[in-house]
């Protein structure tokens, strides 16, 4: 496949997902103005996830309008939605789930209010941010233990298998969190950490159609993470979604590998 069109299969692939990110917005705004639950802490979250995806998306097709000029910083806007996508996936199925991600992120806020709280004129706002940050972190299950914060990304994705193979929702013998962690997730994490071979890939289109890779997975995750809340059978309606993230991911892979931005010998040696 040339290189335009791969450019014009990523394009295609993220218009979908903004098309389905749209449609499932739209019924969770329903579905929350007919139960009343706006203001429950899933409800906040999701709402506000699918609203990042669609801008997400859209700040990517922007950057595409030069073709793959700007592919790394595709690949780096596309990098939280993943993240966060995964987190919201995973605190569906986890005990707890949503009060852990609420008290990773107070820990992640934490690590800030602690340098901060020295430094005028940042230290009044740093302990203001604390205090309420240490609120959270002191909440405790029915059991009376304190919420654990949300681990990392690899052991999201591995604990998100697990669930899924118990429940029959992923086949037994797939290993899709390996391949989520190190074919996807790893290789969006080197545009944003600036690596050397990421800033000036050999192949920017390949770097295009990979983010768009990660962009349709994390909209499959962040799909199923509405229908684990406001589906009667989760388990059959993923089934019948799934299909139409199949054709999508279909449709991606014909361009190509979604890891072929990999360094060579050669820019790795540079690098």
């Amino acid at each position: 496949m040339t290189q335009d069109a791969k450019l014009a299969n990523a394009l295609a692939r993220l218009k979908d997902c903004q098309g389905i990110l749209a449609e499932y917005q739209g019924a969770l705004r329903e579905g929350l103005r007919l139960s009343e639950q706006e203001d429950d802490v899933p409800a906040v979250m999701l709402q506000r996830a699918f609203d990042f995806g669609v801008r997400t998306i859209s700040a990517a097709l922007v950057l595409m309008q030069d073709g793959d000029r700007h592919s790394v910083f595709v690949s780096i806007v596309c990098r939280p939605f993943y993240e966060l996508s995964t987190r919201l996936l995973w605190a569906t199925r986890a005990p707890g789930g949503w009060q852990r991600l609420q008290a990773y992120w107070a820990s992640e806020d934490m690590k800030w209010a602690r340098e901060a709280e020295t430094m005028p004129p940042l230290d009044a706002h740093a302990r203001a941010v604390g205090a309420a940050r240490q609120e959270v972190l002191a909440r405790t299950d029915p059991g009376g233990e304190v919420y654990s914060p949300a681990p990392v990304v690899q052991q999201l994705l591995q604990e998100i298998q697990a669930h899924d193979l118990a429940e029959g929702i992923q086949d037994r013998g797939s290993d899709a969190a390996a391949f989520n962690y190190a074919n996807v997730y790893r290789i969006l994490c080197r545009g944003a950490h600036a690596h050397m071979a990421a800033i000036a890939p050999e192949k920017p289109e390949a770097v295009v159609l990979h983010a768009a890779t990660a962009v349709v997975l994390a909209t499959w995750m962040l799909v199923q993470a509405f229908l684990h809340v406001a589906a009667a059978d989760p388990k059959k309606e993923i089934e019948v979604v799934g299909r139409r993230f199949i054709e999508i991911m279909r449709k991606t892979q014909e361009a190509g590998p979604a890891s072929s931005d990999r360094p060579t010998s050669e820019n790795q040696e540079k690098a």
